[in-house]
């Protein structure tokens, strides 16, 4: 079996494999810069269809492409936001947790497990979010994702990290040094639950607006029967998010968001729609984002404060790219195309100054 350094050093190889294809990734960077999403990701399907191994296939990335596009979707402009955020939550899957996705019940070989952080980076790079918030990130994953010499830090990301207590993976939230400014963090590590679970919250200010709010992204308990815990680890992260805003003497909005393990239609009766709006929060509807039992469900959610609060959302998230709902294979991994058992939501948000 292979080292981690070794496989890095593999992939390396076959993302820089001659000067051209680096180029040629650039370029396709360059060019989402100055065209709508539908154009840039076809191009970059293309751009990429020469290494076929490490990158989401042209199909997938096509109909992304035509969700950001196609109704409802914004047709916007990579890095030219005039005012507006781009926010992208994710549950990537760690190595650890694939084995539930396997017929066989067995982890992927590390050389998968390698090729789905290329497409994750990849993807992230294509859809060019200016905060980010990911669940299931290990530290090697995230030292990949930012810090090798193609990752995410070439492009001015900042990333925070809080692992769960004696576990492998926790939250990771990154955010575009050039749009964003961190005023303060915390990490509330929730008391309920049979396994550690944690939030990770960043009050941040818009460069361009002047205006603050916090982005709680939490990973909540995933037993099917634990609504109660939720709800707790639902209340735990809002209150930290209150004691950091007393801390820092502000009152800003909130976006709390990330994988809650819990099924739209049970939001209500596990209490955390209610226990949300106490806060001030509401929900944004979302489409169907993951897989359970061999069926699709919405267990990812976006929730957000009212207008007026100083954060003016666009419409609800969308889920990059688009799936059928039904069996689980409908969700490819590795290399049929997408990394991971989540689908990605893309919100678009703006600060209105506080």
């Amino acid at each position: 079996m292979s080292s981690y350094t070794e496989l890095l050093e593999s992939g390396r190889g076959v993302h820089s494999r001659t000067g051209d294809a680096r180029k040629n990734r650039r370029a396709a960077i360059m060019i989402a810069g100055s065209l709508g999403f539908a154009a840039a990701l076809a191009i970059a399907a293309i751009i990429y269809t020469m290494n076929p191994t490490v990158h989401p296939s042209p199909a997938h990335l096509q109909t992304g492409a035509a969700l950001l596009n196609g109704p409802g979707g914004r047709g916007m402009k990579v890095f030219s936001h005039s005012g507006v955020n781009r926010l992208v939550v994710w549950n990537v899957l760690a190595h650890d947790f694939t084995a539930y996705n396997t017929p066989d019940g067995k982890k992927e070989s590390e050389e998968l497990k390698v090729q789905r952080w290329h497409q994750t980076l990849y993807t992230l790079k294509l859809l060019a979010p200016d905060a980010i918030a990911l669940q299931e990130v290990t530290p090697s994953f995230l030292d990949f994702l930012v810090s090798s010499p193609f990752g995410l830090g070439q492009l001015g990301y900042e990333a925070l990290f809080s692992l769960r207590e004696g576990g492998k993976d926790g939250c990771a939230t990154l955010y575009r040094k050039e749009r964003f400014e961190l005023l303060a963090n915390t990490t509330p590590h929730f008391t309920a639950g049979p396994k550690p679970r944690l939030g990770l919250a960043a009050m941040l200010r818009d460069r361009e607006s002047k205006g603050a709010f916090v982005l709680m992204n939490v990973h909540l308990e995933g037993a099917p029967d634990a609504g109660e815990v939720r709800l707790v680890q639902t209340k735990e992260a809002l209150e930290s998010v209150k004691a950091l805003q007393q801390q820092q003497g502000v009152s800003v909005p909130t976006m709390l968001c990330g994988d809650f393990n819990a099924r739209e239609e049970n939001l209500g009766t596990e209490g955390i729609q209610q226990t949300a709006a106490s806060h001030g929060l509401s929900r944004l509807p979302t489409p169907f984002t993951s897989v359970f039992q061999g069926k699709g469900v919405t267990i990812d959610h976006v929730f957000v404060s009212p207008p007026g609060s100083g954060l003016t959302v666009a419409g609800s998230p969308l889920v990059f790219p688009e799936f059928g709902r039904g069996d689980v294979r409908d969700i490819p991994y590795g290399d049929m195309g997408w990394p991971s058992d989540h689908m990605a939501l893309v919100q678009h948000f703006q600060g209105d100054g506080n």
